[in-house]
C-alpha cells in the first residue's frame, strides 16, 4: 500500500509540473493520449461563455483591469457573433478544434490555418486567460486523469474487448486522442471522427472516477458504432417504419457501454440510469434494450436477430 501511495503521488507530482501537455503514460495505460493543451481550452472556454453561457461572462469580466476586459470581451463578442448557432461537431467547429488541440501549449498559433482575424482574438485573449483562469483549468484537468488512470489501467483490457465484440470491429491499434479541458460542450463530452479525437470536460466535480470511466470509453465508442447504425437504417428501410426518436444507435451505445462497465466494475449504476438518460431522451427505450438488446449482449442471441426486434419494437409507421 506504500508503495501505491508512493507512486500514485509521483504521478500527481508530474502531471502538475510537468510543462508539457502529453500525459498519455500516465500509469501504463495503452488506449488513450490524453493532451491537456492551453488554445483549446481557451478556445472551449470562450464558447462556453459566448454560446452556452452568456450570462456568465459578467462574473469573468469582474476580476479583470479594464485593458485585459476589453481584450476579453472583444474575444467573447466575437465568439458571440461568429459561432451563433454553430454546433461543435460541425465540419467548420472541427476543423478549428482540431487545430487548436494541435497547438497544444505553443506560444502562439499564427502559424496555423485558421482564419487570421479568430488568430488574432484568441492572441489577444490569450494573456488574459493565461493569467486568470490557465492555470486553475489545467491542475483541473490533470486531477481529472489522476483520478481516472488506475480504473482506465486495470480494466482497459477487458472493456475495449467486450466492446469490439459487441460492434464487431477492431478496437483502433493506436491511442486515441483525448483532449481534456475545462468546458467541453453541454453534455460534458463530445466526440469528432475521421481522425476520432475525444474533447471531454474535467469540472464536473460530482462525477465519479467509475462514471468517468464510462463515458471516455462511450465516447471512444463512437468510433465503433457503424455497423449498429447501419443495420437500424436497413431494417427500418425493409420494415418501412421510422423511429419517433432518430437515435437508436446513441441508445444502444449507452446501454451497450454501461452495461459492460457494470460487468467489470460490480455494484456500478450506469451513467444512463443514475442521470435520468432513459426518462428524459429515450421513453420506452429502455424496456426494449433490456428485452432485445441484452440477449445478444449475454450471448444468446445473435446480433441480426437482435438489431431486428431491437428496430421492430420501437418503429413506427411514417
Amino acid at each position: 500500500m506504500a508503495a501505491l501511495s508512493k507512486c500514485c503521488f509521483v504521478i500527481v507530482v508530474a502531471l502538475l509540473l510537468s510543462p508539457s501537455p502529453v500525459f498519455a503514460d500516465s500509469g501504463e495505460q495503452v488506449s488513450f493520449e490524453f493532451k491537456s493543451g492551453f488554445w483549446i481550452n481557451l478556445h472551449h472556454f470562450l464558447f462556453h461563455l459566448s454560446i452556452e453561457d452568456p450570462a456568465a461572462e459578467h462574473v469573468t469580466l469582474v476580476k479583470l483591469e479594464p485593458s485585459q476586459a476589453q481584450d476579453w470581451s472583444q474575444a467573447v463578442s466575437y465568439y458571440r457573433k461568429t459561432f451563433e448557432g454553430k454546433d461543435l461537431l460541425q465540419r467548420e467547429m472541427t476543423r478549428i478544434k482540431n487545430a487548436l488541440g494541435d497547438a497544444g501549449n505553443d506560444s502562439s498559433i499564427s502559424v496555423t490555418s485558421l482564419d487570421a482575424e479568430l488568430v488574432s482574438v484568441l492572441e489577444a485573449a490569450a494573456p488574459v486567460y493565461r493569467v486568470q483562469w490557465w492555470t486553475s483549468h489545467d491542475q483541473s484537468n490533470r486531477l481529472w486523469l489522476d483520478q481516472l488512470v488506475r480504473l482506465i489501467t486495470i480494466n482497459e483490457s477487458l472493456v475495449k474487448t467486450r466492446l469490439s465484440e459487441v460492434y464487431q470491429v477492431e478496437w483502433p491499434d493506436a491511442r486515441i486522442r483525448a483532449d481534456v479541458v475545462y468546458h467541453a460542450n453541454w453534455a460534458g463530452a463530445y466526440t469528432t471522427l475521421y481522425p476520432t479525437r475525444i474533447t471531454i470536460s474535467s469540472k464536473d466535480d460530482d462525477q465519479s472516477a467509475e462514471e468517468r470511466l464510462e463515458l471516455l470509453f462511450h465516447e471512444a465508442s463512437h468510433a465503433l458504432v457503424g455497423k449498429i447504425q447501419d443495420a437500424i437504417g436497413d431494417r427500418l428501410h425493409s420494415v418501412e417504419k421510422i423511429l419517433p426518436r432518430k437515435s437508436l444507435w446513441h441508445a444502444v451505445l449507452f446501454y451497450t457501454t454501461g452495461e459492460i462497465v457494470r460487468s467489470v466494475l460490480p455494484g456500478y449504476t450506469p451513467y444512463a440510469h443514475t442521470h435520468g438518460l432513459w426518462d428524459r431522451a429515450w421513453p420506452d427505450h429502455l424496456s426494449a434494450l433490456e428485452s432485445e438488446w441484452k440477449p445478444y449482449l449475454d450471448g444468446d442471441k445473435e446480433f441480426d436477430a437482435a438489431i431486428d426486434s431491437l428496430v421492430d419494437v420501437l418503429a413506427v409507421d411514417p
